[in-house]
């Protein structure tokens, strides 16, 4: 009996210490075990992710941890790998994917990545700046690995960003922080979050316009319900300016401007009242009670001769 709780003893020590060794752990006391690894080609992305690591994790644990090339990692215990995939991640990543992966003694960090405007001398961007210009040209820079560096920070150690500046990242003081094994990843819901969509060419909309749903990928054969739906925006879209027309016509106070424009609108909506899923209704008291009838109608001083109310 005694024999059996012995080695039960031994099974649950080495079962421990194997769990231990298993997980990722910082610990202040332990940071020249610790690099942040880069590949050895590594390009602003990558490195300016790195800097944003290291610049977070010596704020967190108060320490100086290096950061060294892919061939001299094997100089540390344990590693956080920026812009490496671990052996056997064959997928393809969405656009502006970022992933980290917890496994054993290794984190790494990764994520779909894109410098389309690369620095040069001629064109160096407005930060002047060969990193910070490459990284920071939101419009047509995917940052895959960067957005997993911050995923992490904020997922694994609790760290916030609530104002620019490093004056604005807030984050518990730790001395000893455990990572269990797990994979994470995250993709934008939002696609397109400029305010404007003409810095995309259509090869580029096409490849985000895929993981939209099928009846919105965007091909130069558009579906007829693709096709509709295009028209019903249209013709939305031409309301607002007419209506906007007749608003500013009503300010200038232009009686014969204002009977035209109004004219123009209220015979648009008649026309194309029901090709549109708008209700009418509700717009209107919306209009009335919200807007101060801005419809070129009481507002305006204007009413159309006869109107008939099943036109409306």
């Amino acid at each position: 009996m005694k024999y059996i709780i012995v080695i039960t003893l031994v099974l649950n020590m080495l079962l421990v210490v194997s769990c231990k060794e298993r997980s990722f752990r910082i610990d202040k006391n332990e940071i020249s075990l610790i690099s942040i690894v880069i590949p050895d080609t590594a390009n602003s992305i990558t490195r300016f992710a790195a800097a944003e690591l290291k610049k977070h994790l010596d704020l967190v644990f108060n320490v100086d941890i290096a950061i060294t090339d892919l061939s001299d990692k094997n100089n540390f215990k344990r590693q956080l790998l920026i812009g490496i995939k671990p052996n056997g991640f064959n997928r393809v990543l969405k656009p502006e994917e970022a992933v980290y992966i917890i496994d054993g003694n290794s984190i790494y960090l990764f994520g779909d990545d894109n410098i389309a405007r690369p620095y040069t001398d001629d064109r160096p961007g407005e930060l002047m700046n060969r990193e910070l210009s490459e990284v920071l040209d939101l419009s047509f820079t995917r940052t895959g690995t960067l957005s997993a560096v911050y995923s992490f920070l904020e997922n694994e150690l609790g760290i916030r960003w609530i104002k620019p500046g490093d004056d604005g990242i807030f984050f518990p003081d730790q001395i000893t922080v455990t990572f269990q094994n797990k994979e994470f990843n995250w993709s934008p819901s939002l696609i397109q979050r400029n305010i404007r969509t003409g810095n995309f060419t259509f090869n580029e909309q096409q490849l985000y316009s895929k993981y939209a749903h099928v009846e919105f990928h965007l091909t130069r054969n558009i579906s007829e319900k693709t096709r509709e739906y295009i028209k019903r925006m249209l013709i939305v879209n031409e309301h607002s300016r007419l209506t906007f027309i007749i608003f500013m016509a009503g300010k200038k106070g232009d009686k014969k401007e204002i009977i035209a424009r109004a004219t123009d609108l209220i015979n648009y909506r008649i026309q194309n009242k029901d090709k549109v899923d708008i209700n009418w209704n509700v717009l209107f008291q919306y209009q009335h009670y919200q807007m101060g009838d801005q419809i070129g109608t009481k507002y305006l001083g204007y009413l159309p001769t006869d109107p008939n109310p099943n036109d409306f």
